[in-house]
């Protein structure tokens, strides 16, 4: 998307962090030396008690690591906190990460959390957590993942009227049978779902293999879509997919049909942990109640910061950046 605005260089800027940096030399600058001669490898992320006294066997903090990974004087230090929740969250509660910042394979394997992967699409980054995908996403190879359902996948392609769900037969049709838009007997976009899937799946087990920059190959050239595969890893509910891999042509460009945003925040920290984009033409009563199934889906009562509530806002689509950027 976002559709997904998960983009972290899209990020709300927030409140001002207490380790923004200067010039100055400072106890945390020392510690991020240390983590640049390769300590970060061996120690956990925990809670830091203070920056008096830090040496390599203390814990490293989230908002340390994401300095040591960004560069104290990078534009981005000064997002911290947005960019510090959501390398939080993909520990604990989302999928996967898109990384809006340039920054090296050699830098992330340094100082990104353990236990993800990191992959490149289409000339973006991804910090990826396997666990939590095959939790939420039917792309793992165990029969319990395989029983999650994808996401709806909104097709925008440019030589369109207007926007139309490949797979609308995964909605619960709670406006009946004769408002209830199927795509079975659609053959041309049953397959395309199924193409897309079967994409997934073979992209969800090249990450856990190891491999570091996944491109377009022959098999996958009549539904390859960035948009879509960054969407499908980050557990987003709804993706758009389009026949173009250009940002600016879909058939959202001509119309003046306004979009929603939708966001799960977290109340607590008043932070999005996921956004995405629909338009309002196909945000119908069906599709709600396929984002309140998400919804309960997703909720888990073990995670202590969880105090989420969904907001939806009504924008025009000149207001926002294009749909293939805004994830």
């Amino acid at each position: 998307m976002s559709e997904g605005s998960c983009d972290l260089s899209l990020k709300k800027e927030g409140r001002r962090s207490k380790f923004e940096t200067s010039s100055t030399f400072s106890p945390l600058t020392a510690r991020l030396q240390l983590l640049g001669r390769g300590f970060s490898g061996q120690i956990a992320v925990g809670k830091m008690e203070g920056e008096e006294g830090m040496n390599e066997d203390a814990a490293v903090t989230m908002e340390e690591r994401v300095l040591a990974m960004l560069g104290t004087t990078s534009e981005y230090a000064k997002r911290l906190d947005g960019i510090v929740f959501d390398m939080e969250r993909v520990l604990d509660s989302k999928p996967a990460v898109l990384l809006g910042y340039d920054v090296s394979f050699e830098r992330l394997e340094r100082f990104a959390p353990p236990g993800l992967c990191i992959v490149e699409i289409a000339g973006k980054k991804i910090l990826v957590n396997l666990a939590i995908l095959d939790r939420r996403m039917p792309w793992g190879p165990d029969p319990a993942s395989r029983q999650n359902k994808p996401p709806l996948i909104m097709d925008i392609s440019p030589g369109l009227a207007a926007p139309r769900l490949l797979n609308a037969h995964d909605l619960p049709h709670t406006e009946g049978p004769d408002n209830a838009i199927s795509t079975v007997g659609n053959s041309r976009l049953y397959y395309m779902t199924s193409e897309i899937c079967d994409m997934m799946t073979e992209i969800r087990q090249l990450i856990a293999d190891g491999e570091r920059v996944i491109e377009k190959r022959r098999q996958w050239h009549s539904c390859w879509c960035p948009a879509t595969i960054w969407g499908c890893l980050m557990g987003l509910p709804v993706v758009f997919w389009s026949d173009s891999e250009s940002e600016k042509r879909t058939c959202l460009s001509d119309q003046a049909d306004s979009l929603w945003e939708v966001e799960w925040i977290d109340g607590e920290a008043r932070l999005p942990v996921y956004s995405f984009l629909i338009p309002h033409s196909l945000m119908t009563a069906s599709l709600k109640a396929f984002l309140q199934r998400w919804t309960d889906s997703i909720f888990d009562r073990h995670l202590p910061h969880q105090s989420f509530y969904m907001l939806q806002t009504r924008v025009s689509p000149r207001s926002r950046p294009g749909p293939l950027t805004s994830l």
